[in-house]
């Protein structure tokens, strides 16, 4: 009897998590709204934020006073954003705030990248190509052996599966001159050939020195930087962009943002402070005149722009209703303790992340416990309920009692 009961308790357990997952998830499928949020573009014309906002299923245009205006007059406003456009209708000017525009140098100025939480919180595999950053030909050429660095830097042959001694020792010497500590507490890179250059790979070593690791023509390049105290890199992001202004950016165990730019790989700290890599995304883009940083955290947009020495001249921020705080989400918390999901958005660890309800659950709680107890009572032969079952509604809900009618105690009637 008791094995038995046991044994009910554990599916009834599994069932409660299946539902847990499941309920939610089709039920945001079916009431969820999803809310586009404002694009906001810095127009240096005006020195103003100018917006984009989709209202029902069409997108309508602002400008810096929230006039509304045509498709055509808010791309004058941003003709650094929409120069490409105003080429093909004629409309882009020859200088702006006194800088001449030259076509080929904003181009070569208009830059863009983004780190999402995802990025950061994943696994890696722990072999990399080092692709040679002078090729004789015009194109880069993905090399057929892969490199890691334990207790040197060792480089794997991808057909032979064998270890090729000569760069290893070639590397692992060139890393000891320069002071590298085994083994690495991070390998970041850009392992594509679709890319203006290759600046090779940038290595955190066991002492936190900053290594920049290159091939060229066959042989080592290593650049060493000393980091602060205070900066542990968890990421770094290798950038090989056109404009030769920064070769990577950095994301701390403290969430401080820094690029490392080609003066002597100083360290350019970017001014945004409600940064956490764990949950929030961002956005960098870049023109001949500004930078604009774009934090994206849940409901929250928070835009910065600065000048080209990064001291900010212009924040906005935007706030949305989270999905939970609708009528939608109140109903689903009052109805269910929490909800479970196996992956997240801003990771791709697999894991169990609960979205727990609050007290408002107890609504649910309640209607659970007392719908249960007048089944439990006209189907019960003994007089004796079980009391795990209202233990069990009394930490699941909704989820409980579902799960309890489809495997019902032995003792009831049916």
């Amino acid at each position: 009897m008791k094995i038995i009961k046991f044994s009910r308790v554990v599916l009834i357990l599994t069932i409660v998590m299946v539902f847990s997952i499941v309920i939610p998830k089709y039920y945001w499928m079916t009431f969820e709204k999803r809310v586009r949020p404002t694009n906001f573009i810095y127009s240096s014309l005006k020195n103003d934020f100018i917006t984009m906002k989709a209202i029902g299923k069409r997108v309508h245009w602002f400008d810096d006073k929230n006039r509304e205006v045509s498709r055509r007059e808010f791309e004058k406003l941003a003709p650094l954003y929409y120069y490409r456009n105003l080429l093909y209708h004629g409309d882009m000017p020859d200088s702006l705030n006194g800088v001449k525009l030259d076509i080929e140098e904003i181009k070569k100025n208009t830059i863009f990248f983004n780190i999402k939480p995802k990025d950061i919180l994943t696994s890696q595999i722990q072999l990399f190509p080092l692709i040679e950053s002078k090729p004789d030909g015009p194109k880069l050429n993905m090399p057929k052996d892969f490199f890691r660095i334990k207790e040197r830097m060792e480089f794997i042959n991808c057909e032979s599966n064998s270890v090729e001694e000569k760069p290893s020792l070639l590397f692992t010497n060139a890393l000891k001159k320069k002071g590298f500590v085994f083994p690495a507490q991070g390998i970041w890179g850009n392992p594509s050939t679709m890319k203006p250059y290759d600046d090779g790979y940038f290595v955190v070593d066991s002492a936190n020195k900053l290594f920049h690791i290159k091939k060229v023509k066959g042989e080592p390049v290593v650049n060493v930087k000393a980091l602060p105290e205070n900066v542990h890199p968890v990421y770094i992001l290798v950038t090989e962009i056109r404009l030769r202004e920064f070769h990577a950016v950095i994301i701390t165990d403290k969430s401080e943002v820094y690029l490392v730019s080609f003066d002597n790989y100083k360290l350019v700290k970017l001014p945004i402070s409600d940064y956490d890599y764990r949950n929030t995304q961002l956005r960098f883009s870049g023109n001949i005149l500004t930078r604009t940083i774009l934090l994206s955290k849940d409901n929250i947009n928070e835009v910065i722009v600065t000048d080209r020495k990064y001291k900010t001249i212009a924040t906005i921020s935007e706030s949305t209703v989270n999905k939970w705080e609708t009528g939608a989400g109140t109903f689903l918390k009052s109805l269910a303790p929490f909800a479970l999901t196996l992956r997240n958005s801003h990771t791709t660890f697999v894991n169990f992340y609960f979205k727990f309800a609050g007290i408002i659950s107890l609504i649910g709680i309640i209607l659970s416990l007392i719908v249960y107890f007048i089944i439990d009572s006209k189907f019960r032969t003994e007089k004796k309920s079980s009391a795990v079952d209202y233990i069990i509604i009394l930490f699941t809900g909704v989820y409980g009692l579902l799960a309890l009618l489809l495997v019902p105690d032995e003792s009831w009637k049916v």
